[in-house]
């Protein structure tokens, strides 16, 4: 499925005035229906073919029909001798706290322009259940939390040209309410989806999505995650001795009974730095040009990098289901391999760019002046331990430099209804 197919698919939805998706069909009263469904004779779009005039007013005319002996589902016999149970009330849509960090270096352009593109896609799946032309997979989702942060997390007071203002906490993992989209005004901490396809979570999410590019070479993807979903109380404490924002900062946006699902979005590897001296220019301990740094010491154990085990370890600490979907430095062909696999493979290996000797080697690219990206690795050491921890922690990995990431977004969907199911 392309890209261009599931856009038009968004743009007919908003041109057609047809906001409410309800049980899985559309309300259209001017008859124009999405691909994969079909206009019924009471103007509303559904999955399944066209029935008689007596059906036009059922929700969902692909609904099994409910047996008539069938009583309550009180968990006793019904009385009757039919030996016909009360049918699977199906797979249950849970509550979705859905983190976005959004990578807001120079080099994220094309990226970030991708992701505004296809979220109105992602979105329409949620809603409906899978994507145009495909039969449903899972129920609608009709209520979720969108929030969105980025990996700029300061430079321990250190001033670099770079990495703009606030050297000391940057972006601190606090959920963004600026935009750098032109036409765009300052927005709430988070997003609320309630199961309508209204123009404005699109747009406003938009605005969102457009962190800019005024980022920080050192980017601290895992940091900020941290910071962002750990409580106050928590014993996990960041630079300065601070503590997380999940009950501060982003107060209200993490709800107990809700899915968390992270999605990591970044063309360079994680660099979560512990070490104040490695931001140093004039550093003696780690000499290497502030462009290579990052993957110099990214294997040193121990280094001036966080161990990957405090990020399994908190995750693995959570107390609800949790989906961590990085979208990040891969070779497409990659993308569903095992993790001994990705992390064998030359082409993951750390590397410096022979035709420019002051910055990493990319591992994947798609078109000139396309997304390119580094090698993720220390995402992939993630997936590792994460595959060690509590059976309601899913790692979805995929390549940055797919053409379309409708596939990504459909396996992230998954694993929401594996885990609440």
């Amino acid at each position: 499925m392309s890209t261009r197919t599931l856009l038009l698919t968004s743009l007919l939805l908003a041109a057609t005035g047809c906001p409410e998706i309800r049980d899985d069909h559309f309300a259209c009263p001017d008859g124009l229906c999405p691909s994969g469904f079909v206009c019924h004779p009471d103007d509303v779009c559904r999955r399944g073919p066209v029935e008689d005039a007596g059906m036009a007013d059922v929700p969902n005319v692909d609904a099994p029909p409910i047996p008539d002996d069938v009583g309550p589902d009180t968990g006793t016999d019904t009385g009757t001798d039919s030996g016909q149970d009360a049918p699977d009330a199906g797979p249950v849509a849970p509550p979705v706290d859905l983190l976005f960090l959004i990578d807001a270096s120079a080099s994220m352009a094309t990226a970030q322009m991708q992701l505004r593109e296809s979220f109105p896609d992602f979105i329409l799946a949620m809603a409906t259940g899978g994507f145009p032309g495909e039969d449903p997979m899972f129920p609608p989702l009709t209520d979720i939390h969108v929030g969105v942060i980025t990996p700029y997390m300061g430079t321990a007071d250190y001033f670099i040209t770079t990495c703009g203002e606030e050297p000391r906490f940057g972006h601190d993992g606090v959920l963004r309410t600026e935009s750098a989209g032109s036409g765009c005004s300052s927005l709430p901490p988070w997003l609320e989806y309630d199961g309508s396809m209204t123009s404005a979570f699109e747009r406003d999410f938009t605005c969102k999505a457009q962190v800019g590019m005024m980022g920080c070479g050192f980017e601290q993807q895992l940091e900020a995650v941290a910071k962002a979903v750990t409580p106050s109380d928590a014993p996990l404490r960041f630079y300065r001795d601070s503590p997380g924002h999940a009950d501060r900062g982003n107060d209200g946006f993490f709800r107990d009974d809700a899915v968390l699902v992270i999605v990591l979005i970044s063309d360079e590897d994680d660099c979560s730095v512990q070490d104040p001296e490695f931001y140093d220019q004039d550093s003696t301990r780690y000499p290497a040009s502030l462009n290579l740094r990052c993957i110099e010491y990214a294997d040193e154990d121990p280094g001036p990098l966080h161990p990957i085990a405090r990020y399994a370890d908190l995750l693995d600490d959570f107390d609800r289901p949790v989906v961590f979907a990085p979208l990040v430095g891969l070779p497409a062909s990659l993308e569903g391999e095992p993790f001994a696999t990705i992390l064998a493979d030359d082409r993951m290996q750390y590397a410096v760019d022979p035709s420019d000797e002051t910055r990493p080697r990319n591992v994947c690219e798609r078109g000139v002046g396309g997304v390119s990206a580094f090698a993720g690795r220390r995402y992939v050491h993630l997936g590792q331990q994460l595959e060690r921890v509590r059976s309601d922690v899913r790692f979805e990995l995929g390549s940055i430099c797919q053409s379309s990431y409708a596939g990504f977004a459909e396996r992230v969907i998954g694993a929401v209804f594996d885990l609440a199911n």
